[in-house]
């Protein structure tokens, strides 16, 4: 039982840390990237040439670039969360276009990952 307890409290305490995590690396990829453009996850000449411009080669998904890919998924998942307030108030009130602190909301920890390796080394 003494395990079980252990086991539980720790799994606890890992998530914690990863939230906090998770977090941290949101606002700052956010923050980052809307100084460049407020639509910087749509706008390939803010990311990394071959995350955004360079054709993959092989594969379900030959021919698009890996920012062509992550820009599908994140369609999924925007239509995903089409009826949250935040969502439906950004697509009537600006054009159907969310900036990137309001967009990063409706991401996954793996699309948040993905944009963040194809952002520029400099960034």
């Amino acid at each position: 039982m003494k395990l079980y307890v252990f086991d539980k409290k720790l799994r606890l305490l890992a998530l914690d840390a990863l939230e906090r995590i998770e977090m941290a690396v949101r606002v700052d990829v956010a923050h980052l990237l809307g100084r460049h453009d407020p639509c910087a996850h749509e706008n390939p000449d803010c990311l990394h040439g071959n995350f955004a411009k360079r054709p993959i080669r092989n594969g379900k998904d030959a021919g698009k670039t890996q920012h062509q890919v992550w820009l599908e998924k994140y369609r999924q998942l925007l239509h995903r969360a089409r009826r949250e307030p935040f969502v439906q108030h950004h697509r009537d009130a600006y054009d159907g276009k969310l900036p990137i602190w309001v967009a990063i909301e409706v991401w996954d920890f793996g699309q948040l990952s993905k944009l963040f390796a194809g952002m520029r080394f400099e960034d």
